[in-house]
Formats: C-alpha cells, structure tokens, sequence
C-alpha cells in the first residue's frame, strides 16, 4: 500500500528520496526550513501512524486500540509519545524532507536552541543529528554550527518544494 502523502505530494526530487528523515547511525547535517515546529501526539495503530494535535488527546479507550511494542527485555507496552516536526534540507541526499522525531534529547536540544538567544532561529545555522547504539541503547545528539547564511543550493531545493 502506498502512502498517501508520497502518492500527493511525490518523493524527494533528488533521486527519488523518500520525503520522511530517517536517521541513520552517525552524523546528519541538516538546515531546518520551516519557520515554527509542528507538535502533537503520536501512537500506531495497525502499523501505521495516529497524529493528534498537542491540544487533543486520545481518551484510554482509544489509547488502547494502539498497537502494542516489544522492549528488548520482552515486555508489552503502548507507544503514545509527544512529536516535533519540521521540514529540513538533508545534506546527505541533498533534499528536503519532512523531519519527526520524538526522542527527548532532540526534542531537549532543539528547545533549548530555540530558547538561546545566541542561537534563536533554527533556520539560520545547520545542525548535525549524531545516532550512535542500537535498541534501546540508541543515543541522539544535536550539534548546532555557526550560524551562516542558507546556501543557494538550499534556497532552491526548498523554493521547488511541494512539501
């Protein structure tokens, strides 16, 4: 089954990139584009998604219908967390593609970016997500560079957008 947004909107322009981040292990350097961050709550359901806007919340009834996850130690539980989104040109594939995370360390790091005013507007400097572990032993850290003009290449990639 496709995903209706890639059946919308497409893949990446570059090389068919998929239009969702997916981080690999080491670093990727990014250039957030968008100018404020989508938040809401996240669970699945079938396998496939459930988004609600950070003022809704699903009832215990609802939140029991979600998929359940496995831990590494063999327990059950319901993934149902808080997310941040944001569009971001991928250097790496050289692309702009929707970035969700919900890890508290991204979601830390990038508050607490915001919050600086050193540092303020995610748009102006690149960042560069480290993944390093495996499971439940995946680490993530946000690295900021020192602020610098959107390069042309980046102002065309996100001006040719659909996303």
């Amino acid at each position: 089954m496709t995903n209706p947004v890639e059946e919308f909107f497409g893949t990446s322009e570059s090389n068919d990139v998929p239009i969702y981040m997916k981080l690999p292990e080491g670093k990727t350097k990014v250039r957030v584009l968008s100018d404020k961050l989508v938040l809401g709550w996240e669970g699945w359901y079938q396998g496939k998604p459930v988004r609600v806007s950070p003022t809704e919340t699903l009832t215990e009834e609802e939140k029991a219908l979600l998929d359940q996850r496995t831990r590494d130690d063999g327990t059950e539980y319901t993934s149902y967390q808080q997310f941040g989104a944001c569009l971001v040109y991928n250097y790496s594939v050289e692309a702009v593609q929707i970035w969700e995370f919900t890890q508290a360390s991204i979601k830390g790091a990038i508050t607490q970016y915001i919050s600086d005013p050193d540092w303020g507007d995610l748009r102006e400097f690149d960042l560069t997500i480290e993944r390093t572990g495996k499971g439940l032993q995946t680490r993530y850290s946000v690295t900021p560079s020192p602020k610098k003009p959107m390069t042309d290449t980046v102002k065309k990639a996100f001006a040719s957008t659909r996303l």
